[in-house]
């Protein structure tokens, strides 16, 4: 894939505040392939690339869902429970009142 799409992506990671590793925990690529795709010097696989897309998509919308709460991206454990859960629908659909009370 082209060195702007890994620079864009480096930007967003920035912008998320998400690590290269943080990344390859979240989306199942190995960071020895994130890594070196990010800095220009190899190429990345299309399934891989997709894999990482998803999950920047994913991450994105968790923030939205989150607003104004800042989320803790160190917290991968939690962080891939809540990628999960949003990959399964449960936050699409809106809480109920009796779920509040």
């Amino acid at each position: 894939m082209s060195y702007v799409h890994a620079n864009l992506t480096r930007m967003t990671l920035a912008e998320l505040d998400v690590s290269q590793q943080q990344l390859s925990a979240f989306s199942g690529v190995n960071i020895n392939r994130i890594s070196p795709w990010i800095s220009g010097t190899k190429d990345i696989g299309n399934l891989d690339l997709e894999k990482i897309n998803e999950t920047i998509r994913n991450l994105k919308r968790l923030t939205e869902l989150a607003q104004p709460w800042p989320i803790d991206f160190r917290r991968v454990g939690t962080i891939r429970l809540l990628l999960e859960r949003l990959r399964n629908g449960e936050f699409d659909r809106p809480f109920e009142s009796e779920q509040m009370r």
